[in-house]
């Protein structure tokens, strides 16, 4: 097994208030959501959505697009 983190893609939202990355951890494929957030005055991005891992990156995609709504929709820049 192959070691390492490669960003294959990432997509951002239309309104800029959250991404997804498609990722390759070895040879496996996982795709993980991050959204913006507040606490009071302090504005940050979090997490919001990890998948499981995959044995290929078109399967990821196929379900990045599934599962993520402004995704399937085409609400991206």
């Amino acid at each position: 097994m192959a070691s390492g983190n490669a960003l294959l893609r990432r997509v951002d939202s239309a309104d800029g208030k959250r991404y997804v990355e498609l990722r390759a951890h070895g040879d496996l494929f996982v795709f993980e959501e991050f959204v913006e957030a507040t606490d009071g005055d302090y504005t940050f991005i979090a997490p919001s959505h990890c998948s499981g891992l995959y044995a290929t990156s078109s399967e990821a995609e196929r379900d990045m697009m599934a599962e993520l709504p402004w995704l399937r929709d085409g609400k991206v820049r």
